[in-house]
């Protein structure tokens, strides 16, 4: 999803600066909390964003935009980040849990409570242990809704029961 680049006058007002409002670029990741999902930065800090678009909890996500503190009556939160731009940033990641198949796939039920659809040939017998490592996207088809995402697996290791 992409906004309008940030200019200094949209941090300025009447001519002032504004210092509720700063800019703002991180990289964190989508976490269900509160009424809705949350960015959790990796500069500590936790933002609502004023846009999602189709990133879910669990992305791992590159956001520019403009901080607003003070703007939301969630204790939890250090502000929102308005006119945001967001970047998916994949990385390798490393999930064990449970096999099963779903409507013919693979979905690998992870210890981290996750549910990813996974992209592996292997054979599936039911409940198999294994420990996947690939990267996490978003995308889910429409055959399995109830996926947080797929995992592109590039190894695939059954563990012992």
């Amino acid at each position: 999803m992409h906004a309008n680049p940030i200019a200094t006058r949209d941090l300025l007002i009447e001519g002032r600066w504004n210092h509720q409002l700063q800019p703002f670029n991180d990289t964190g990741v989508l976490a269900r909390g509160g009424p809705g999902v949350r960015f959790h930065a990796d500069n500590g800090g936790i933002y609502h964003l004023d846009v999602l678009g189709p990133f879910h909890a669990g992305d791992r996500i590159q956001v520019t935009g403009i901080l607003s503190r003070g703007t939301t009556r969630d204790q939890q939160v250090d502000g929102t980040i308005h006119r945001c731009m967001l970047v998916a940033v994949e990385q390798a990641i490393a999930i064990t849990g449970c096999v099963t198949v779903v409507s013919e796939l693979p979905v690998l039920a992870g210890d981290d409570g996750m549910r990813y659809l996974l992209n592996w040939t292997g054979v599936v017998r039911s409940e198999i242990r294994v420990r996947a490592i690939g990267t996490r996207t978003s995308l889910a088809p429409s055959i399995f809704p109830n996926a947080d995402g797929c995992l592109l697996a590039t190894s695939v290791v059954m563990l012992e029961a």
